[in-house]
């Protein structure tokens, strides 16, 4: 019974469905801030996304939590969010996910079971004792929906993720986007040489950060993890030397931050974004081929 009370403290939701619920409009500022925050830390605790549904159900429209839920997969810069691109077929889409599935603390279980086609499944098993909510599992069906329907788009996996993802939204200003560009080029910079590269004073390059809702530490971090991120996915090297690229003291510290960021070891992520890609067909697209005797990755 002890086990089982500290299973259900120590679960986890990922922050989109909770994003969904609670991510309000706002500029791109605004979101840019909201996307760092969840680079660094991509978790919430189950019982606080339980609860937020909970507080929603009956409150929050269907499409207002899909509006929401769109703009909050738009801008979700964790490196857990590149694992599922757009290019990405529907059987490869099943793989990934459910390697993460069972890699994650997460609350609720969701295994996906020929994923896409007409006879496929969705299966949403609580852990821990727990009781899964009927709005629980549609707002999941609404998540799959949305990731697996997007259409591949220019530069999916981007090194320099964090600094396009500030481009795209036209968010902070001039000493953001400066310091952005020192830590890509140089990911373990320090605030000095950051200030000093943006041409500016110490003090006046915190106070423009904080004008645009950031934190010097918090954009490190960011860019560190993407770093990281894209290094896992697209280098053959040792765990030591991506944190050493990606600007981390050492591979202790780099597998410390990637746990508080996405939940799992970086070993686990790397296997999971080694999973075959072969990219056929769109996840999305095979809704449209339901019937196709072969599935959207070939035999299933």
């Amino acid at each position: 019974m002890q086990m089982k009370r500290e299973r259900q403290r120590n679960a986890v939701s990922y922050h989109l469905l909770c994003d969904g619920l609670t991510l309000r409009a706002g500029g791109g500022t605004a979101l840019f801030a909201h996307a760092v925050a969840r680079t660094v830390s991509g978790l919430v605790t189950h019982a606080h996304y339980a609860g937020a549904a909970q507080r929603a159900d009956g409150v929050l429209s269907a499409a207002a939590f899909r509006r929401q839920l769109g703009v909050a997969i738009s801008v979700d810069a964790n490196p857990v969010a590149a694992l599922f691109p757009p290019s990405l077929c529907a059987a490869d889409f099943e793989a990934r996910w459910n390697a993460l599935d069972q890699a994650s603390a997460f609350g609720v279980r969701t295994a996906l079971e020929r994923f896409g086609a007409g006879d496929g499944a969705v299966r949403r098993v609580a852990g821990a004792g727990g009781r899964e909510a009927a709005c629980r599992a549609e707002r999941m069906h609404q998540l799959l929906d949305l990731l697996s329907s997007r259409r591949p788009a220019a530069g999916v996996d981007d090194a320099r993720a964090i600094l396009a993802l500030c481009a795209d939204l036209g968010a902070g200003g001039g000493a953001t986007r400066d310091v952005l560009e020192r830590l890509h080029d140089d990911p373990g910079a320090s605030v000095d040489a950051c200030a000093a590269a943006a041409g500016v004073s110490l003090r006046t390059l915190q106070r423009q950060l904080g004008r645009d809702g950031v934190r010097f530490a918090a954009l490190k971090q960011a860019v560190r993890i993407s770093l990281a991120g894209y290094r896992m996915r697209n280098r053959d090297e040792s765990l030591t030397d991506t944190a050493m690229h990606a600007g981390f003291y050492d591979a202790a510290h780099m597998i410390h931050a990637w746990q508080q960021a996405c939940g799992i070891r970086p070993a686990v992520y790397r296997s999971i974004a080694r999973l075959p890609a072969s990219g056929s067909r769109p996840a999305g697209d095979a809704r449209a081929a339901a019937g196709d005797a072969g599935g959207a990755c070939g035999p299933r």
